[in-house]
Formats: structure tokens, C-alpha cells, sequence
């Protein structure tokens, strides 16, 4: 059974495999390099990052009340959602997991920050998805980080979604010592060109022994 990664955009992905349906860090109201509307994406389960509103906001809320998806979320954000009328939560925090009917979903430390209309929405996270024969790591929103060697001894990913958009993450500079550390076989970056403060160039991330899968909003890429 095949597993699809499709782009959403900034840092915005779906994962699909054998008919289940993640999505990780939406954010297409607002964003002009966005392909889709929340109202196109069905998902068995939502998973937010952290509390920033270019990650949470009401496209992941809205995917989330109309398919009645599991959402994710660091503790503080979690309970966030139920207050905004999401019924089905699993909160979690860097070092945890929970085992999903589309895979084992592990919690990542992410070094960045994280508050939603100026309150404070818990820890930082970055996620890997065991799914199939892949480990898919979605790095979060971060700065280069010692973690990244843990990660590589304990979860071993094999594809990597990685900001290189400097300024508030990780640029093309950093996010290749990360690919150094981590050793995946695929790189995705993200996090890259949506705003003007984010000017890392994905043409430039070039991390020796990876491949390097550029994607624009919209395209899906097929992992063997």
C-alpha cells in the first residue's frame, strides 16, 4: 500500500496511507501560495506543531469539526481545541507517542516558541509518523538542535520534512548540518517564501547523500 505526501504549503502537509488520512500544520486562509480551501480536505486525524497562527488556525479547527478528526497538539494547545468544540483530542508532549490507526506518531522537541492571540500554547513539537515502511519527520518549526541526533538513534526517519526558511527557523545553512545528523533518505523543505522575512532558498539546500524533493503547494509525491 502506497503512502502520499502532499504540499500544502509554508508548512502545511497530508500524509495518506492505506485510506487514513493525517494532516499536519494546515494554513491556506491567508496564504497566497496556498491550492487549497479547508473545505477540499477530509482527515482522519489533525496534528498542529505549536500555537502560531501560520500553523494553528481555523483551517485545521474547521477540517477537524467536519470530519470529527483525532486532533494532536501539545497539552496546552489540545485543550485549546476543546474549548473551541473539537471532541476528539489525544494531547501529547516531546517524548510521547500515541499509536494511531494510520500509525505510531511519535513527539519531537522543536526549539521555537508558541502562543496563539497572546496566550501561551505549551511546548514545541515536531512530529515522526511511522507509517508503512516510513519514518516521516516532521521537523516543526525549529532552530538546529543537538535533539536532532536522538531523533536519528531512536526513530531513524527516512523522509524529512525541514524548515529552511531562516529568520523564525532553521535556514538552508542549519538545515543541512540537521540532514547531516539525521541522514534521511528524502528531504522536503518547508517553511520557505510565504512571507518576505522568510528568505532561505530551497534551491540552495543541497545536503550531500540526500534527495532533495523541492515541492509546490499542491504537488504529491508518491513514496515507494
Amino acid at each position: 500500500m502506497p503512502t502520499t505526501l502532499t504540499y500544502l504549503g509554508h508548512a502545511g502537509f497530508l500524509i495518506e496511507h492505506d485510506g487514513k488520512t493525517i494532516c499536519i500544520d494546515p494554513f491556506l486562509e491567508g496564504n497566497d501560495l496556498a491550492t487549497h480551501e479547508h473545505g477540499q480536505i477530509d482527515a482522519d486525524f489533525v496534528a498542529f506543531t505549536h500555537g502560531h497562527a501560520d500553523h494553528f488556525n481555523n483551517d485545521g479547527l474547521s477540517i477537524a469539526k467536519r470530519c470529527q478528526s483525532t486532533v494532536i497538539a501539545p497539552y496546552e494547545l489540545a485543550m485549546y481545541c476543546g474549548s473551541q468544540g473539537v471532541g476528539n483530542l489525544e494531547p501529547i508532549n516531546p517524548g510521547g507517542a500515541v499509536d494511531l490507526p494510520i500509525g505510531r506518531l511519535v513527539a519531537t522537541s522543536a526549539n521555537h516558541s508558541s502562543s496563539y492571540e497572546g496566550q501561551y500554547m505549551g511546548a514545541c513539537v515536531g512530529y515522526v509518523l511511522h507509517v508503512g515502511d516510513h519514518a516521516i519527520f516532521h521537523m516543526g518549526d525549529t532552530g538546529l538542535t543537538a535533539d536532532f541526533d536522538l531523533v536519528r538513534r531512536l526513530e531513524q526517519p527516512t523522509v524529512c520534512l525541514v524548515p529552511v526558511g531562516d529568520r523564525l527557523t532553521m535556514g538552508v545553512r542549519e538545515a543541512t548540518v540537521a540532514m547531516e545528523m539525521l541522514q534521511p533518505k528524502i528531504a522536503v523543505p518547508m517553511h520557505y517564501a510565504t512571507f518576505p522575512l522568510l528568505t532561505g532558498d530551497p534551491a540552495e539546500f543541497t545536503p550531500p547523500g540526500v534527495d532533495v524533493k523541492a515541492m509546490s503547494a499542491g504537488d504529491t509525491l508518491e513514496l515507494d
